[in-house]
């Protein structure tokens, strides 16, 4: 557990989690979520996704066979605290 006042982003997935989830429900709000960051780094087309959501697997299996390169990272087993939890499916690009 983290002490001190919740940060910025924590406050936010309360905010999203009240108006998709809760978490973890039997039926979600959302089908598919989409979490779009930008960053400074160099890492071009990069997807993060659940090692199980099938749905976001094909959606990199298709953008690769599309000729764009794409970069994969699966998130840990377990609930990580991001929305990944909120609907059937998230993707982060």
């Amino acid at each position: 557990a983290t002490s001190g006042p919740p940060s910025r982003e924590q406050r936010r997935a309360r905010e999203i989690d009240g108006l998709l989830g809760p978490k973890k429900a039997a039926d979600p709000e959302a089908d598919l979520i989409f979490d779009l960051h930008n960053t400074t780094s160099n890492t071009g087309l990069l997807l993060c996704m659940h090692p199980d959501d099938r749905l976001s697997h094909w959606i990199a299996d298709h953008l690769y066979k599309s000729g764009h390169p794409v970069k994969v990272v699966l998130f840990p087993q377990g609930d990580n605290g991001l929305m990944a939890s909120l609907g059937r499916s998230l993707c982060l690009f």
